[in-house]
């Protein structure tokens, strides 16, 4: 059972605005979840954005952040930390679709 260790994650991520990266994330994703349950943005530190979802694939936690080549990376958890699925490397232009598919479905 491997657990979201968030410290280790902070260590290798970049500097970045998290309310700047919640509004690219709600600006056309939240169309889609807001009926869904998408709700308490959180910086869980000045790097990681952690937000909570009830979609149809998953139920849990969606951690965001930036990594150290300039891409985002995304962890899907459950409530207790449990790492369900890690996407990584994708580009900002991208990262609504991407949760979107992983939480919601096509």
């Amino acid at each position: 059972m491997n657990r979201m260790n968030v410290k280790e994650r902070h260590k290798s991520a970049r500097d970045l605005d998290i309310n700047w990266l919640w509004n690219v994330i709600r600006s056309n994703y939240m169309r889609y979840a807001a009926c869904r349950g998408t709700h308490a943005p959180k910086a869980v530190t000045s790097r990681i954005l952690r937000f909570t979802v009830q979609g149809y694939l998953h139920k849990g936690y969606v951690y965001v952040y930036c990594n150290g080549l300039d891409l985002m990376d995304i962890v899907l958890t459950t409530k207790g930390g449990v790492v369900k699925k890690e996407i990584n490397g994708i580009y900002i232009e991208d990262l609504r679709q991407i949760i979107h598919d992983n939480v919601e479905g096509t």
